[in-house]
C-alpha cells in the first residue's frame, strides 16, 4: 500500500539511470538522504523472472509475445549481472511508451541490451545505423519510380509472417483439428528457397513466372481458409491476408501488361512501418544524426 511503499523504490530508474557519471549518481544518493532521512536501498542485482506471460526485471514488468519472430540472433542470449539495472530502466520506458536513450561508450553493450529484451518478449527489432549523411527520407519514406518487385517481395515478406504466425499458433495450441490440412506449409518450404535465392543474386525471374505467382496465391488462400475454421489468436486479420493475396494478383496482371514504366509512388520509410505495425525500431548512434 502507498502508506508502507518505500519512497526510493523508483529512485533507480527515475533519477540514477538519468546520471551518466558516477559522481553525479553519487550527489542524487546524497541528496535523497538529506530529503528523507533515510539511506536509499538499491538492489545491485535486480532479480529477473521469466515465463509464458511476463518478463520480471527488479520492480519492472512487461508482457511476453505469444510468437517469436522468425529472424531471431543465432547467438545464445547473455543477461549479465550489470545489465540489470539499465534492462529494468528499459522494461519500464517500454511499458510507458517513452522513448529509451541509451548512452554510453562503444562497445558497452546497448545495442546488445535492446536485442536481448527484444528476444526476450518477442518483438521484432528494425536496427538503423545513422550518421551525419543519413537523410530522413530513409526512416519517413519517399517517391520513387514505380516497381512491381517491391511490391511483391514486401507481399512475400508479409506472407511469410502470416504463415509462420499461424503454425507456431497452431502447433502451440492445446486443441488441433484433425480435418485441418497443413499442406500448404510444404508447398512454402519448397517454394521459400526459390525466392531467398532469387533476392540474393538479383535476379527476380521469378517476378513473371504464372507459375510461381499462382503457387503463392494458392497458399494464401489456404491460410485464409485454415484461418476461417480454428479462428486462432493472431495479430494479423483475414482482411490483411486477403490484401496481400490480392496484391499479389495485381502484381501478376502489372507484370503481363508492362504498363508500370514511368511512374512513381510513395514508398512508405522503415520507421513508419514499423509504428504502423506496433514493431520496435533502434536508432544506433543518433547523436551523428543530422538535427535537421
Amino acid at each position: 500500500s502507498p502508506s508502507t511503499s518505500r519512497a526510493d523504490c523508483f529512485l533507480s530508474v527515475v533519477y540514477l539511470q538519468r546520471m551518466r557519471t558516477v559522481d553525479d549518481r553519487k550527489q542524487v544518493m546524497k541528496l535523497y538522504e538529506e530529503v528523507f532521512g533515510d539511506k536509499p536501498y538499491i538492489s545491485a542485482f535486480p532479480m529477473v523472472q521469466i515465463n509464458e506471460q511476463e518478463l520480471i526485471v527488479g520492480g519492472a514488468c512487461i508482457s511476453r509475445k505469444h510468437f517469436q519472430p522468425a529472424k531471431v540472433s543465432k547467438t545464445p542470449l547473455h543477461l549479465l549481472p550489470g545489465m540489470r539495472h539499465s534492462l529494468e530502466s528499459v522494461v519500464h520506458c517500454v511499458k510507458q511508451g517513452w522513448c529509451c536513450i541509451l548512452v554510453g561508450p562503444p562497445s558497452s553493450g546497448k545495442t546488445s541490451l535492446v536485442r536481448l529484451l527484444s528476444e526476450l518478449t518477442g518483438n521484432t527489432l528494425h536496427e538503423y545505423s545513422l550518421s551525419s549523411a543519413t537523410d530522413m527520407s530513409e526512416l519517413l519514406g519517399c517517391f520513387e519510380q514505380y516497381n512491381a518487385l517491391r511490391h511483391l517481395h514486401s507481399t512475400i515478406v508479409e506472407i511469410e509472417r502470416y504463415i509462420n504466425e499461424f503454425c507456431s499458433s497452431y502447433f502451440d495450441g492445446d486443441s488441433r483439428d484433425p480435418e485441418i490440412e497443413l499442406s500448404f506449409v510444404k508447398k512454402w518450404l519448397q517454394l521459400l528457397p526459390s525466392t531467398k535465392s532469387s533476392s540474393v543474386s538479383g535476379h527476380h525471374s521469378f517476378l513473371g513466372d504464372p507459375g510461381y505467382i499462382n503457387s503463392l496465391i494458392e497458399i494464401g488462400t489456404e491460410v485464409h481458409i485454415n484461418q476461417e475454421k480454428l479462428h486462432l489468436p493472431l495479430s494479423w486479420s483475414v482482411e490483411e491476408l486477403n490484401s496481400a493475396i490480392k496484391t499479389i494478383s495485381d502484381s501478376k496482371a502489372t507484370c503481363a501488361s508492362k504498363s508500370f514504366s514511368g511512374k512513381f509512388e510513395w514508398v512508405v520509410g522503415g520507421l513508419i512501418k514499423a509504428a504502423e505495425r506496433g514493431e520496435w525500431v533502434l536508432l544506433d548512434n543518433a547523436n551523428l544524426c543530422n538535427p535537421t
